[in-house]
């Protein structure tokens, strides 16, 4: 080839060379992120008290690499999170059950790729039954006690029964069932809730009422001397006195407070208020101290003055400070 012909053809050649690497370019600027690909893992059959391994290292990325794992177990509302394919682990179980576990991955550019697995809990154990009583905590004779039951059994039926201030287990048909108070001027009403499954299994509960005509103080509280003591009272029919008791040695000393010279009427004034004096006068001992972890409140009812009814707990007074 001659000079001159050669020199007219370069620029063609040239262009020819340089056309491939400026399509090589392209494609290299435009290649698109690939997704990771996760990998839960098969599912599992486990038993009863088993603690299950869940593995993320299966998983991959082709062109970057994986910066977060998030397992999200079936019936818990956060999950559990790792920067690596690190072993997680979900408490034992100790019941049948069936659920699911779904693998998210995120890559380092975003991307994110999910998989799921099933895991099935069984065992050759009944499972208890569950049972929770609930209710007031105090209520006045003759009134209304309503009480709840939360029962059940995941593996199969369960029978719910009531027994209620020392009666006998009765079957109830619903969950809520409700009693009348019985006519006590002080006493402990237990409701015991009872739940049997089809295996013979029982779980029990006991909710304790307070019946008394008075609503608090009735035990657990602690006061200062000088302190305000306010009394709160159930509807009482008649009311004609009310005492400070406080024991020392088993023996009750008592103090006379509020004044009153009749019959008192609560649903009119529900609640008498005295300041704790720093001592009570008792015929026999003479003064004494107020401060006292043993201390109740005694109301007298009716004109007599024999009926009487009293916190059912103690309270304490504490010193001045």
């Amino acid at each position: 080839m001659s000079t001159a012909s050669f020199t007219r053809c370069a620029p063609v050649l040239l262009a020819c060379c340089l056309l491939p690497l400026a399509n090589c370019d392209d494609d290299d600027d435009a290649k698109p992120n690939q997704a990771p690909v996760a990998v839960a893992g098969g599912d599992s059959l486990v038993g009863r008290g088993a603690t299950i391994a869940l593995r993320g290292s299966g998983s991959s990325d082709a062109d970057g690499a994986i910066v977060r794992y998030e397992w999200l177990i079936e019936g818990q509302t956060a999950p559990l999170v790792t920067a690596s394919g690190d072993t997680v682990t979900v408490a034992p179980l100790v019941c049948d059950s069936d659920f699911a576990c779904m693998l998210r991955v995120v890559d380092d550019a975003g991307a994110e790729s999910f998989d799921t697995l099933h895991v099935r809990v069984r065992g050759p154990d009944n499972c208890l039954p569950t049972a929770v009583a609930s209710g007031p905590a105090a209520a006045a004779p003759d009134s209304i006690i309503s009480l709840h039951a939360t029962a059940g059994d995941v593996d199969g039926p369960a029978l719910v029964e009531w027994s209620l201030g020392g009666s006998a287990f009765v079957r109830a048909s619903v969950l809520d069932t409700a009693v009348v108070a019985p006519r006590s001027f002080d006493m402990d009403y237990q409701c015991i809730l009872r739940v049997t499954d089809d295996s013979g299994a029982v779980a029990l509960d006991t909710h304790h009422v307070i019946v008394s005509w008075i609503r608090s103080p009735n035990g657990g509280e602690a006061f200062t001397v000088g302190d305000s003591l306010t009394v709160q009272l159930f509807a009482v029919p008649e009311l004609v006195g009310l005492k400070l008791i406080v024991e020392r040695a088993g023996e009750p000393m008592d103090l006379n407070v509020g004044g009153f010279t009749g019959s008192f009427s609560p649903v009119n004034d529900p609640t008498i208020t005295f300041a704790i004096p720093d001592t009570i006068y008792d015929s026999f001992y003479g003064a004494v101290s107020t401060v006292s972890d043993s201390c109740r409140i005694r109301v007298f009812l009716y004109m007599d003055s024999q009926t009487y009814v009293q916190s059912a707990g103690c309270f304490s007074i504490h010193p001045r400070p």
